[in-house]
């Protein structure tokens, strides 16, 4: 009778683990496929030449979130590309700059303008 309980269990775990697995395979590619960069524009004051240029977009590079950096010197613009991971990437953008000794006067981000005072207030909700 046990031998039969046991062999019953198993195969009941069997058959959910060969009808999860598609199921789970399917959402993860989904979540992959779904997921949509952006791009946000960021003006910044202090891009004097290539090499800090260079320098701020390897540092955004090792954010979570960033996908890719353009800058563009002679109008002295960032293009970053990020995951859509909520207002958290706009801060983070933000501080790098910052750190990197840059000084970001407005951000461009699904429409909305970021400047210092904004900045501020997003801060002070952190």
């Amino acid at each position: 009778m046990k031998s039969d309980f046991t062999a019953l269990t198993a195969e009941i775990v069997l058959l959910v683990a060969v009808v999860s697995a598609p199921i789970l395979i399917f959402a993860m590619i989904a979540v992959d496929v779904l997921a949509t960069d952006e791009t946000l524009t960021v003006t910044v004051d202090g891009m004097c030449c290539e090499c800090v240029s260079r320098m701020a977009a390897a540092e955004l590079r090792e954010l979570n979130s960033v996908r890719n950096v353009r800058f563009d010197l002679p109008a002295k613009t960032l293009s970053v590309t990020v995951a859509d991971t909520g207002e958290n990437v706009v801060t983070d953008v933000w501080r790098t700059l910052q750190r990197c000794e840059l000084r970001p006067e407005l951000m461009v981000w699904r429409q909305q303008h970021f400047d210092e005072a904004r900045m501020e207030s997003l801060r002070g909700r952190q």
